[in-house]
């Protein structure tokens, strides 16, 4: 949202509507100006992250000629690490350019998160709505190869030319459960099969969802890509075009591919800040 504003009040030469540019230091939070155009995200990281842990890096595009716009965000997860990084970096040369760092203000907050808290059950469904989103990010959160039984008995019916209701009907022979696991157990196979042929890690998966931790392995083991979503819970009638309109709000996509029988889709964006963007925006 404050985004959105903010590229839609800004000239393309490196200047920022004056509300973006200076704020307090309590989230972390330090505003860039004079940025070069075609600075990337991974340039910015290298530059800012020998100051501390960054969390957050947001370079507002462009929309028609695909750059950047000259200014952005970074946000260290301590913010004395922002302090150190002022003091170094403003004033300083970065690709040919004088950089101006400041203090940025918080995040915007969400229309959805100023309503007040009303009363009863209501209130306390949106805060739960609200926690389960922010915890979207999570490696942990959910396990990308777990298949709801809903989700197996449609993939089995489409398989097997069925109605999903036979599938799922108890009267047969075999019980439901057995079915369901049967099903559950192809599914997942093809489902790691399609992931290994469209480059995906399936190792690296596994060991995200069982926690690094339990695992022994560090976070920075696992390598994730910024631009590449992974989505489930998918119906499982949806079709490529669909996923392309909804995720395509939000930015360039690159590629939509669908995995076997609907099980989970890969959507890929051109620019990482538009992936994140789809993320905050779709995630639950």
């Amino acid at each position: 949202g404050a985004w959105a504003e903010a590229a839609a009040g800004e000239g393309g030469d490196g200047t920022a509507p004056e509300s973006e540019m200076v704020g307090g230091l309590d989230e972390g939070r330090l505003f860039v100006r004079n940025l070069p155009y075609l600075a990337t995200e991974p340039e910015l990281r290298a530059l800012f992250g020998a100051y501390g842990r960054v969390d957050e890096i947001v370079l507002p595009m462009d929309s028609e000629t695909r750059r950047g716009k000259g200014y952005g965000h970074i946000t260290f997860s301590i913010c004395e690490d922002a302090v150190r990084a002022i003091a170094a970096l403003d004033g300083t040369i970065f690709q040919g350019r004088l950089l101006h760092v400041l203090p940025g203000k918080p995040r915007a907050r969400r229309p959805e998160e100023e309503k007040p808290a009303g009363g009863g059950s209501s209130s306390f469904k949106r805060k739960r709505e609200e926690q389960v989103k922010a915890a979207a990010g999570s490696s942990h959160n959910w396990n990308p190869l777990f298949m709801r039984s809903d989700a197996v008995g449609e993939a089995m019916a489409e398989r097997y030319g069925l109605e999903k209701r036979e599938i799922l009907d108890t009267e047969g022979g075999a019980s439901l459960a057995v079915r369901l696991a049967q099903g559950e157990t192809h599914l997942i196979a093809q489902t790691k099969d399609w992931l290994s042929s469209s480059g995906i890690s399936v190792e690296a998966l596994a060991r995200l969802a069982a926690g690094d931790n339990k695992t022994g392995h560090s976070k920075a083991a696992v390598e994730r890509s910024a631009t590449l979503l992974l989505v489930k819970n998918i119906d499982g009638k949806v079709k490529q075009r669909e996923l392309t309109d909804l995720f395509g709000k939000y930015g360039q996509v690159a590629n939509v591919l669908l995995a076997p029988g609907n099980a989970l889709a890969l959507v890929e964006f051109v620019e990482v800040g538009e992936a994140k963007r789809a993320f905050r925006a779709v995630a639950y």
